[in-house]
């Protein structure tokens, strides 16, 4: 049995290979040449009106100029990388967005963390902080009218922690307490006199993230809600970290009395200049929340099974501050809308906020190693 040229056989007759018939193979070689032709027009004519810069990153189609098959044809892309959402500069800093700064940006002494690049919009915002632990550092003596206005004046414990996150991409610490030179000597920041610390040895962070199974150099970057002597006390302690902090607080902060140096300002440290909202880590965001200080900030976190949780530093002191709207605050006025926003940030469930010294909300709270998920 005879076949026409080009004609595939029957089954059963494999005596015959297949051929493609030369006019196919005519038409596919010119319709290949003809598209070929158009896209170099194409690119010739982007090329005369788009701006130099532009043309390294210009997208057209290309073929395989062997056998002209369409199957080999491919889109050229420019390639994602990992650069700065703003400027597409590289980043500094190891991959997982754990506070990366563009190297541009920090070159010229902008103070800007990185920016993600926008994803694809279908893509459900996932939970990655696996656990967060509360510790104690420590605590003051002070009276309660120091933090609500109106309230009563007479001393009582007030305490002072700090948080852990435990993310894929490393270790993160928020604020880190007070330094243990208290233990001995309560009065060893402002002299005889001054605020009353309480401080055992256990107490020391040091010693608390050693109970976790952590040393100091496994924490990859600290968040300081501000410089105040009891959240920025153990900055030294930590070298190897990147502190993430407010430009404008580290600027308001440099020299002050009452933000002593000694504990934060060391040439060895790393400090991230942020300004404004800056994502320090997928799920981690710093949200500026003024008033107690100026570039004092806040620290948001997801969680998959506690949701969204607000460290709110001394953004409010007590659970009664978010309750009733007032605090005691040098700018009160701007303390007060910084509540608010806290208060937006966890749609009003304030058992997802953690105060800064709320010795009734205290023991509430889950305590390392306890976990909130």
């Amino acid at each position: 049995m005879r076949h026409r040229r080009g004609a595939r056989p029957r089954r059963g007759d494999a005596a015959r290979t297949w051929q493609p018939c030369e006019r196919r193979a005519r038409d596919r070689a010119r319709i290949c040449v003809r598209l070929r032709a158009h896209a170099r027009a194409t690119a010739s004519h982007w090329d005369a009106v788009r701006p130099r810069q532009w043309r390294h990153a210009r997208r057209r189609d290309s073929f395989d100029h062997d056998d002209g098959d369409r199957r080999q044809r491919r889109r050229t892309r420019r390639p994602r990388g990992d650069g700065c959402g703003a400027c597409r500069h590289p980043l500094l800093g190891e991959p997982g967005n754990l506070a990366r700064a563009c190297l541009r940006r920090r070159a010229a002494g902008e103070p800007v963390a990185h920016r993600p690049r926008a994803r694809a919009r279908h893509r459900a915002r996932r939970p990655l902080v696996i656990e967060l632990l509360i510790f104690r550092t420590g605590g003051v003596e002070i009276g309660r009218s120091s933090f609500v206005p109106g309230a009563s004046e007479a001393k009582s414990f007030a305490p002072v922690w700090s948080a852990l996150l435990r993310t894929p991409e490393g270790n993160i610490l928020f604020d880190t307490g007070l330094h243990p030179v208290h233990i001995e000597r309560p009065d060893a920041t402002f002299g005889p006199g001054s605020l009353k610390v309480v401080m055992a040895k256990e107490d020391a962070i040091v010693a608390r993230l050693a109970s976790l199974g952590l040393r100091p150099d496994e924490i990859a970057v600290v968040v300081n809600s501000h410089l105040h002597f009891d959240h920025a006390g153990n900055n030294g302690a930590f070298p190897k970290a990147t502190f993430v902090v407010q430009a404008e607080h580290l600027g308001f902060a440099k020299g002050k009395p009452n933000f002593p140096g000694v504990y934060w300002d060391i040439p060895e440290l790393s400090y991230l200049p942020t300004s404004g909202r800056a994502r320090v880590a997928p799920g981690v965001e710093v949200v500026p929340t003024p008033g107690h200080a100026p570039g004092h900030q806040s620290l948001v976190v997801d969680l998959a099974e506690t949701g969204r949780v607000v460290l709110c530093g001394d953004a409010a002191f007590t659970r009664e501050n978010l309750e009733r709207g007032e605090i005691r605050a040098p700018d009160e006025p701007t303390a007060k809308e910084s509540l608010a926003l806290i208060r937006s940030l966890v749609k009003d469930d304030l058992d997802r906020v953690f105060t800064s010294h709320d010795a009734a909300s205290w023991p509430r709270w889950k305590h390392a190693p306890d976990t909130y998920r």
